[in-house]
């Protein structure tokens, strides 16, 4: 069907039906229908999907190769996930994806033609993970030339120039400026240490070994920032024990923001992942686990009025680190300010960021400046 292109550090891994694992794939891999790939954070591997399609991933994503179109032309199911496809200078191809639960054609009308597309799902603060009640988002960014964007089968093709996007929101589209092409799509999305923190982690990640074993192994790395990458891939593997430790390691609190937002995007992904989430904090935490479950997937304003702030701030103080940490995020969050708090210090080291924000409680200010949106990047 296709291959591998990227020739340095960048990988993506693919599952294997007969150990029922994950493994790094190098360059030059042949790809088939049917493959299972998956993008680990700080990576952007490029595949090449037919001859002229070609894909770069940015981030975490869950790919899926599905079988050419009638047609003869490239498809693709993105689970979630960031792509940049090109054309290799052939106008007029067509590519085929699924994104979320729906389906979608590009048309590139040029031979300069390349399409940037996020695709995620999105859980409004305060709604339960485990009812389905997220929500599909996806932008597409048109950063030369200009590109077709069809919805579905029978709905009329839409053009999408350069400087335009397109935002698809639980099937409803529409196309507007766009302020900027997002920073991942010129690999600006990561901090330095991530970005040093995959380079470390590729010459340890072989291609003939499992990977969750070998992400495992990197676990008691002293370097924070390798434990952190290694948690956080091991998340989107399925495996959420060692983020959920993150949170109670004051030697990674550069890394919990991260990690929160982590947790959020996989709890948002299924309720069958939620479950995961909250039964692995059962099993590693259970005095605390139904609270930080709660902070994880946050507050409506409603819920703040109704006593959810006092929680969020009496939080600030509670003994357990994980709680403190979570309480922070979600206060960050509603209202942009830190109050130079830090959940890692002293009792008597926190007092004044806590009166600080207890003032705030006392004035009802720890409300949303305005509700959080599904292209939020707080949420």
């Amino acid at each position: 069907m296709g291959y591998v292109k990227t020739q340095d550090f960048h990988f993506p891994i693919r599952w294997d039906e007969q150990t029922e694992d994950w493994y790094r794939l190098t360059a030059r891999t042949k790809l088939f229908v049917g493959d299972h790939l998956r993008v680990l954070p700080a990576y952007r591997p490029e595949i090449v999907l037919s001859p002229g399609i070609q894909v770069l991933f940015a981030e975490p994503s869950v790919v899926h190769l599905t079988p050419p179109s009638p047609e003869g032309e490239a498809t693709l199911r993105i689970d979630y996930g960031q792509a940049y496809i090109g054309t290799a200078g052939i106008p007029g191809n067509r590519v085929h994806l699924q994104l979320g639960d729906r389906t979608s054609t590009i048309t590139f009308l040029e031979a300069a033609s390349e399409v940037a597309i996020e695709v995620r799902r999105w859980l409004s603060p305060g709604n339960h993970p485990e009812r389905g009640e997220a929500v599909d988002v996806v932008r597409v960014f048109t950063r030369d030339g200009g590109i077709a964007w069809q919805d579905e089968e029978s709905a009329p093709a839409v053009e999408v120039q350069q400087g335009e996007m397109r935002i698809i929101t639980n099937g409803r589209g529409e196309t507007m400026t766009a302020m900027e092409v997002p920073n991942w799509v010129y690999g600006e999305d990561l901090r330095d240490i991530d970005r040093a923190a995959s380079i470390t982690l590729n010459s340890l990640l072989v291609p003939e070994r499992s990977i969750k074993l070998s992400l495992k192994e990197q676990l008691t790395d002293r370097r924070t920032e390798i434990r952190s990458l290694a948690a956080s891939s091991l998340a989107y593997l399925g495996d959420f024990s060692a983020i959920v430790a993150e949170l109670r390691d004051s030697r990674q609190r550069a890394h919990w923001s991260t990690h929160f937002d982590v947790l959020r995007q996989l709890m948002a992904s299924s309720p069958e992942t939620a479950v995961v989430i909250r039964e692995t904090w059962e099993m590693l935490d259970p005095q605390i686990a139904d609270q930080a479950y709660r902070l994880l997937y946050g507050y409506r304003d409603q819920d703040l009025s109704d006593g959810a702030d006092q929680t969020l701030v009496d939080l600030l103080d509670h003994e357990s680190l994980t709680l403190r940490v979570l309480a922070f995020e979600n206060l960050r969050r509603i209202t942009g300010k830190s109050l130079f708090y830090m959940p890692h210090i002293t009792e008597e080291q926190r007092r004044g960021s806590v009166r600080n924000w207890r003032e705030r409680l006392a004035a009802g200010a720890i409300r949303y400046d305005s509700p959080p949106q599904p292209h939020s990047t707080e949420w």
